[in-house]
């Protein structure tokens, strides 16, 4: 990497430990100490995009390597103080013994040879699916209102029923200081029953339906997400750098907590990989993986306008970008529609209006959240509209085209976007995680400049 490149991988280094840190404080809620990690995060993304070149690159040329490799470490340490999971029953014993493993062919890949450096991805990739195995058979059925969603809809999705139609039972009701209007919104929970169907789109439960019927257990398809991630930030560019974005998204402190709750982001973040990954190895294919990842949930699109960083050379106008977006549209059609023609009143309440239903959560990890304590009155939802649009805009004039200008429009985008939620937990900032790990690797060997004054 040229100095500017290494500058812009710290700072993304930095994004990705410091929402690491405020998800190991408080697992995406709101607390004092995740709230000051959170705006470390958003410092380090207003510089990546604005001021980094007003300093001096060697300023971070000289640290960025020891960053990222003392981040990787203490997240190892972290891995220690807590469980992986919620509702983890039984010894830990091999979860720690896993982590040690994992740690030592880290270290020993970054101080031997290129044999043993080859080496590390496949070793540490390996103990880490391993992991997940044994989190999924000490935590089979986490308490959470995802796991149901996302159980159920694959079971009737098996049996031929609409995941749309679905009622689901509202596994809070009957605890104490419980308020259903205050977690789902007013009328979404009557006499313990959800009003409302499979709440995402449906390409992310056709992606999970498989591992529930093989292995009884939908996480299975997250974990090989994370797995995937992983793999394609180590071999991307191959190299130390790319090692160390990798570790960056695996050693974070709560990605077993991620996994065991079953939320749907990693599975974005593995579809953000393959868009990469095809966009560097082979460009034909990225309309159409780009298309799948448009299709994955309804937050992504804020990347549609984003795609113009992915266009090549001859792409880059009115007639190539719309060539571009019409192959988008044919897998993101062939994977939905379906689905909106087998029930399209019930389709349209639980995808789109269920998500204008959701109440103001002031124990978000959010700005909104903070300023809803602080003040007493929750802030107009559109607040992170407006804060997305103006970063996405940003994006696109500053940010070079190609992959690694794509990802970190992505991790910018999306961490000002959750930051200003009315709704923001460790599953959102999960992705721009994932994000910043995947730009980290993409930045490779290559060099960096910044486009606008």
């Amino acid at each position: 990497m040229n100095r500017p490149a290494t500058a812009v991988a710290c700072l993304l280094t930095i994004i990705c430990f410091a929402l690491g840190q405020a998800l190991q404080s408080s697992d995406g809620r709101l607390e004092p100490g995740a709230f000051r990690w959170l705006l470390v995060a958003l410092l380090a993304g207003a510089v990546t995009l604005w001021g980094a070149r007003r300093i001096a690159p060697e300023v971070f040329a000289t640290i960025q390597g020891f960053l990222v490799i003392v981040a990787v470490l203490w997240e190892v340490v972290q891995q220690f103080f807590r469980s992986p999971g919620a509702n983890v029953s039984g010894s830990l014993v091999p979860f720690f013994a896993g982590i040690v493993v994992m740690a030592v062919t880290f270290l020993v890949g970054q101080v031997s040879g290129d044999r043993q450096q080859r080496a590390t991805p496949f070793i540490v990739s390996g103990v880490f699916l391993l992991l997940g195995v044994w989190l999924f058979h000490v935590s089979p059925a986490p308490d959470i209102d995802v796991f149901v969603f996302q159980t159920e809809s694959a079971d009737a999705l098996m049996h031929g029923q609409n995941p749309y139609a679905l009622r689901f039972r509202d596994i809070y009701s009957g605890r104490a200081q419980y308020d259903a209007r205050a977690l789902y919104g007013d009328g979404l929970s009557v006499n313990g029953v959800l009003q409302f169907g499979f709440p995402y789109l449906p390409w992310s439960l056709l992606l999970t339906t498989p591992s529930q019927l093989v292995f009884g257990d939908y996480r299975y398809t997250q974990l090989f997400a994370v797995v995937f991630t992983a793999g394609v930030a180590m071999w991307l560019r191959p190299g130390r750098n790319a090692v160390l974005a990798g570790a960056l998204l695996l050693f974070s402190p709560r990605v077993f907590f991620v996994l065991e709750q079953g939320w749907t982001e990693p599975l974005v973040v593995a579809l953000l990989a393959a868009v990469v990954l095809t966009h560097e190895k082979r460009p034909s294919l990225t309309p159409w993986v780009f298309g799948l990842l448009l299709a994955a949930k309804q937050y992504t699109v804020f990347m549609l306008p984003l795609a113009w960083l992915l266009l090549t050379d001859e792409q880059r106008n009115v007639k190539g970008a719309l060539i571009f977006l019409a192959k988008a549209a044919v897998p993101a059609v062939l994977v939905t529609l379906p689905f909106v023609l087998w029930n399209p009143g019930e389709f349209w309440f639980s995808v789109v209006e269920l998500q204008t239903l959701q109440p103001f959560r002031d124990d978000s990890l959010s700005v909104m959240a903070k300023l809803a304590r602080v003040t007493g009155h929750a802030p107009a939802s559109w607040w992170a509209f407006v804060a997305a649009t103006a970063v996405l805009g940003l994006s696109l004039w500053r940010l070079p085209r190609g992959s690694a200008g794509f990802l970190i429009a992505v991790t910018v985008t999306y961490l000002a976007f959750f930051a200003t939620s009315k709704q923001a937990f460790a599953n959102y900032y999960f992705l721009v995680i994932g994000a910043a790990a995947l730009a980290v690797a993409a930045l490779g060997r290559g060099t960096w400049r910044w486009r606008g004054v």
